[in-house]
């Protein structure tokens, strides 16, 4: 669903700096001779450093996207993205995270290669990066810090397999929160590197900007919306602070576990004191019933969207006026398949989560969202029986009851989630 997305996010990997008028593999071999000691694991072998174009570099994003997903994939993802409110008609989320990338990320760590780039020339693009009220983004220490943090992803490749992100299929949340560990393991890295002391006023306020980068966009992108940048700031700021829960708690040591054995949900990464203390990974969903109603649709994707992109979602349709939080800290669980008749798509989604007071709002609050992007131009129904949320959008929501009572029946629900068939909270079919 939003595997496109994902895929360009993984490949540039983080923030970087263009070469200086200094030979900069001079600079990189000065970092990595330095950077073991700090993150207490040695190279295994020196990291190779190009110096590329930025259009090179775009086409090596652009090559990587292709290898993952063909025309057809994407087409979808932005049909089913459409379809669920992720972002407006026409929006071309991989085209807009390429240009994102390209214009904010100035060189990388590529896991397939096995080398660092560095994007040769001047540093223009950095005047063109904003924060949210369109004010330009300084950065204190950035060139040492993040090169000590594209460094850092190449420890963690050498000795934990980042290629482990891209084989992570059909579950955008269990892949966000991976990420999440690696670049808050490589931020904090980086400012430890730079400020010895994480604790120290200026390490917090060098976070501070850092954090403000990964929610950035270049001027002529303000509009990207909170779906494409929410998660991506999410790797950052929620990251670095999960990371450095676990450094409190055993050092490095702990963070090297959470590299072996990351958190399987955003959620997770969001609530580190339940993780740590009592781990409790999201339920799983296994939607069925439809297989005879809909005959005619195939399945061609399924999904799972995660807590921080359903808070993206509302924050992205209805801002500030809707208080969105207790949606996002009640999210347990969530599962959506893509159906396609022809030309012609569905979406089945459900969501549990912990109060059915809050699947009953979640309920309200996606209803008019749906209403205000589809109108009656597109069938769509939510409805809410105890914990767990029914989502259907698509020409079968016409099918009313005779698709729905399969679904509530068939649908396997993790242990404790099965919905209580004889409470709906609130089901609102669309005409059509």
């Amino acid at each position: 669903m939003l595997a496109a997305v994902a895929l360009l996010l993984i490949a540039a990997g983080s923030f970087a700096v263009r070469a200086s008028d200094n030979d900069p593999r001079v600079e990189v071999q000065a970092i990595e001779a330095k950077l073991p000691a700090v993150r207490k694991l040695a190279f295994k072998r020196a990291v190779p450093l190009d110096l590329e174009s930025a259009a090179q570099a775009r086409d090596y994003m652009s090559t990587e996207l292709r290898k993952e997903t063909t025309p057809q994939q994407l087409q979808d993802d932005r049909d089913s993205g459409v379809m669920l409110a992720l972002w407006p008609r026409n929006f071309d989320p991989e085209r807009v995270a390429l240009n994102m990338e390209s214009s904010v990320l100035l060189g990388f760590y590529s896991p397939e290669t096995k080398h660092m780039v560095m994007l040769a020339g001047d540093d223009a693009a950095f005047s063109q990066v904003v924060d949210g009220s369109g004010n330009p983004i300084s950065f204190p220490h950035m060139r040492e810090m993040t090169l000590a943090h594209e460094l850092t992803h190449a420890l963690q490749d050498q000795y934990f397999d980042l290629s482990r992100l891209e084989h992570i299929r059909h579950d955008d949340d269990r892949q966000l929160a991976f990420r999440a560990i690696v670049e808050g393991d490589a931020t904090l890295t980086g400012l430890m590197y730079t400020f010895k002391n994480l604790d120290s006023a200026e390490a917090r306020a060098a976070l501070g900007e850092l954090i403000n980068m990964s929610y950035a966009s270049p001027r002529e992108m303000v509009s990207v919306p909170d779906t494409i940048t929410m998660p991506g700031g999410f790797v950052y700021s929620a990251g670095a602070r999960f990371v450095a829960h676990a450094f409190k708690r055993g050092g490095f040591a702990a963070v090297n576990e959470l590299l072996r054995n990351p958190p399987s949900s955003t959620r997770e990464i969001l609530e580190p004191d339940k993780f740590f203390g009592h781990p409790n990974p999201p339920a799983k969903i296994a939607i069925r019933g439809y297989e005879k109603s809909l005959a005619r649709w195939q399945l061609v994707e399924e999904n799972t969207l995660g807590e921080v992109m359903m808070v993206a979602m509302v924050h992205q349709n209805l801002g500030d006026a809707e208080n969105w939080l207790p949606l996002g800290n009640s999210w347990r669980a969530d599962r959506f398949v893509i159906l396609k008749n022809g030309n012609a798509m569905a979406v089945i989604g459900f969501i549990v989560f912990a109060d059915p007071a809050i699947a009953a709002r979640f309920t309200d609050t996606y209803s008019r969202i749906l209403d205000q992007v589809h109108g009656d131009h597109v069938p769509h129904l939510v409805e809410a029986h105890g914990k767990s949320v029914l989502i259907l959008i698509g020409e079968p929501a016409k099918g009313g009851p005779v698709v729905t009572r399969a679904l509530w029946a068939e649908t396997k629900f993790g242990t404790g989630d099965a919905p209580v068939a004889t409470h709906a909270s609130r089901a609102q079919p669309a005409n059509g």
